[in-house]
């Protein structure tokens, strides 16, 4: 690679959009980039890593700020020294992206920031982490989009259209499909972080009028004081491994996702990726990232999630075909998407010069 097309990943959170920073790592591999990330996270990384010691306590993080500040100054100042203008790429949100941003300014590199939601929601709403957001792609060279939604959002904000750029959520690869026959009585998955507005009271609402064998909610977060546990619901209140996450895809008839608030969604991503059945509500850019014939859509209420369950449940023909549909757009997808990334960074690289 030339001494001018350092690509430098810079991953600072501790969790937040992980999973998507990891696998756009592995997706530029090729391009041998520089990983900078939280200690905490070295063992989901590959390629030449320098990781940071940020702590989670604000009294410490403050007291660290000054040798974190200066160990990123000393990366981005060596990047130009023996490499040129680098692009530095962030994945992810984090606050410390604006000193980040501003540092590699002024030593001439190309910034390139993924905004996730542009504007938080219910129940995680932070108007300090949508102003911080809202200077780092201000101050980007350019901006990566998961979804036609959000670059509208960012185009109504006065973002100039030229610096925007949009690729899809990606689909990871798996070892193993989905591949459950039809049950009249099917076990469902609600997974994720449990927030306000994934609609988990929407789904407790459902059960009241839906049969079905069990349903599995796995994610950490609150759980609704209106969740009556019996027998045929498992909680799981944490975070999960990737093993445990493939044996839940790979072992219920249907994914549930009746969110009443979207953007794109990493949830929706590693259905795809299992190929399990799901029922989506039609928010934000969920359309965006599945064929309409691959999922059974809904208004996010509780009738609306009943009257799916009960259509999937009884109609095999039905559960099949769309089985079926997301198998052939998953592997196309995945095709695509690949080819399309790389071609976007080498793209941002050359511009680098």
């Amino acid at each position: 690679m030339n001494k001018s097309k350092q690509l430098i990943i810079v991953y600072l959170s501790n969790e937040a959009c992980l999973d998507y920073s990891i696998l756009m790592n592995q997706a530029l591999y090729e391009f041998r980039p520089l990983t900078i990330i939280n200690n905490v996270n070295k063992k989901h990384f590959s390629g030449k890593i320098v990781t940071l010691k940020i702590p989670r306590t604000s009294i410490v993080s403050l007291l660290a700020l000054p040798f974190l500040m200066i160990a990123l100054l000393y990366q981005l100042l060596l990047a130009r020294i023996t490499r040129g203008r680098s692009l530095i790429y962030f994945p992810a949100y984090h606050i410390m992206n604006v000193y980040v941003i501003l540092v590699s300014k002024l030593f001439g590199h190309r910034t390139m920031t993924t905004v996730h939601d542009f504007i938080t929601h219910a129940g995680e709403k932070s108007k300090f982490i949508e102003s911080i957001q809202k200077l780092c792609i201000r101050m980007s060279t350019s901006v990566l989009t998961l979804s036609d939604f959000v670059r509208n959002q960012l185009l109504e904000d006065h973002i100039p259209s030229k610096k925007l750029y949009m690729l899809l959520h990606p689909v990871p690869e798996t070892v193993a499909l989905n591949s459950l026959p039809h049950a009249s009585e099917m076990k469902m998955l609600f997974f994720g972080r449990i927030v306000d507005y994934k609609g988990l009271n929407i789904l407790v609402q459902a059960l009241e009028n839906c049969s079905y064998e069990q349903l599995t909610i796995a994610g950490k977060g609150k759980l609704p004081t209106a969740l009556i546990t019996s027998g045929k619901i498992n909680l799981i209140n944490r975070r999960l491994s990737m093993d445990e996450i493939q044996e839940l895809f790979l072992s219920h008839h249907v994914l549930l996702l009746p969110y009443r608030e979207a953007t794109q969604s990493g949830v929706l991503s590693l259905g795809l990726a299992f190929n399990i059945n799901m029922i989506i509500s039609k928010r934000g850019a969920l359309e965006e990232q599945i064929p309409e014939q691959a999922a059974i859509w809904i208004d996010p209420d509780a009738s609306a999630l009943s009257d799916a369950i009960k259509k999937l449940s009884a109609d095999e023909s039905l559960y099949m075909s769309q089985k079926q549909n997301m198998k052939i757009f998953r592997n196309e997808f995945q095709k695509s998407w690949i080819t399309d990334c790389r071609n976007l960074f080498q793209d941002l690289l050359l511009k680098s010069n």
